[in-house]
Formats: C-alpha cells, structure tokens, sequence
C-alpha cells in the first residue's frame, strides 16, 4: 500500500537559547516587571523574521545599566534626634544610547533627534515603565528605637551630566511619591507617611570595567509636610514634630547589559 509523504508543518514558537551568564540572569530578575513591556516587541519582531515575513529585520544591542547598593536614610527633625540613621536600598535603571550607536543604527532614534544626541555624545533613558521600581528602599528594623519599612518612586527625571577624566557627575531634580510605615518606643506611634514631594540628586559614576562602575551620591527628598503620628489627610508644619525631608547617602554597583531591539 502506498503512502503519500505527509507536509512538513512549520513549529509554531521557536525557542531561543538562552546565553547569558548567571550573573545578567539575576539581573533580569531584579529588573523583570521593568524590562517586560521593552522585551516584549523585540521578541515578537524576531519571531516574526524567522518565519520569513521581515527579511531585513536589523538588530540593535543597547546598554541597559542597573544600579543597586546600601544607603543611610536620615529623617529630619524628631526622628533625627531619636534615631539618626536608617537602612535603605538604592535603585536605578536606565537605558544608555551613545552616538556610536546612533551612527551604527540611525532608526532606533528619530530623525528630529539624531542630532542632538550626536552632539551630546551619550544620553541616558528612563523608560516610563521603570516608574513602577522604586529609588529608594526603606527596610530599617528597630534596632535603637524607631523602625522604619517603605519606597520612594521618582517618576520623571531631568538632569544635566558633565565629565571629568573618567568620572561622570550628574545633578538632577524629580517629583516623588513617598509611602512609608513607622513605629517607635519613643515617638508618636504608628506613623503611615504618603507624601508627593520633590528630589535633588547629585550622583557619581566612576568605571570600574567595562560592564561594571561604581556611584555613590547624595540625595535630598522634600515632602509636603506631616505630623508624626497624625493622619494622612492633615497636613503639619515645617518643624520638629513634622517628616517633610529625608536624606539618602548612598554607594551602588552599575551593572550593564545588553538590550536587544529589532528594526526595519
């Protein structure tokens, strides 16, 4: 009996094999929710290709840098005195277009703005999306009197670099959202700080290798004022009995990373 040779069915996804190391891997943990929306088309673009429909799909490998390290919190006036200094995380993640790469892949930014980043010669993008990880994280256990767990998100940075030797330093301002909780032996307790505010950063990135630096820098939060101990929904004074600055001393390690995106 003879049999006619079935069609060849094309697979429906093909996997890609993962090759970075177990180091990026932990990364792309870390920073998983933020890069999802950015990951998303890139990969829908490659799929696409294999199958034949883009035969000039162009790839384009951009820097995607981490930052994450300790950090001394200090809130001001009565919780100062009480305690001085509180524990903290700092985060920042950023995309890092240079001019080499817009030479080398003039579509990935758009035409109005390829010159302006020629001549800046590098820039740094916070996708909108990174909104949602925190800057700042507060997880002090009461370990004098006061203990201290919540974030701060910055929500649109602007801020000017300027180069010395090796060394970038960075000033740069944003508005805020803080949310925190507090409890203290000594203080009015429990406090349940939400306050908008805005941020003054000064930041110093120093190289290390060519994938890794260091930054440490200073950072100042001022919040509309609230008592300590009161209410959410009533405002306080600037004074002692009120939180409305918190400072954030901070050393972190910069990780980066290749990103690809797909073009036409």
């Amino acid at each position: 009996m003879n049999h006619s040779p079935r069609p060849l069915r094309a697979p429906a996804v093909e996997r890609l094999p993962l090759r970075q190391p177990a180091v990026r891997q932990m990364l792309w943990m870390m920073v998983c929710a933020t890069l999802l929306l950015l990951s998303a088309p890139a990969t829908a673009q490659q799929s696409r290709s294999n199958y034949g429909g883009w035969k000039t799909t162009n790839r384009a490998d951009i820097p995607v840098q981490v930052g994450v390290g300790p950090s001394g919190v200090m809130v001001n006036g009565g919780v100062f005195d009480d305690q001085p200094i509180h524990l903290g995380v700092r985060i920042d993640l950023e995309a890092i277009v240079t001019s080499d790469l817009v030479r080398e892949h003039p579509k990935v930014v758009p035409r109005q703005y390829r010159n302006q980043l020629l001549a800046a010669g590098e820039v740094r993008v916070r996708p909108l999306i990174a909104a949602l990880l925190p800057t700042a994280v507060y997880f002090s256990p009461k370990f004098r009197n006061t203990g201290m767990y919540g974030a701060t998100w910055s929500l649109f940075p602007l801020g000017q670099s300027l180069r010395l030797s090796s060394l970038r330093v960075r000033i740069s301002g944003s508005p805020i959202a803080t949310a925190f909780f507090m409890h203290s032996d000594t203080l009015a307790s429990p406090t349940f700080f939400v306050r908008p505010g805005i941020d003054i950063n000064l930041d110093v990135e120093i190289p290390v290798a060519r994938d890794f630096g260091l930054s440490f820098g200073w950072s100042s939060m001022l919040h509309l004022p609230q008592r300590i101990g009161g209410p959410v929904f009533e405002m306080g004074s600037f004074d002692e009995g009120s939180i409305w600055h918190i400072g954030q001393l901070y050393l972190q390690g910069n990780f980066r990373f290749p990103h690809s995106i797909y073009y036409r």
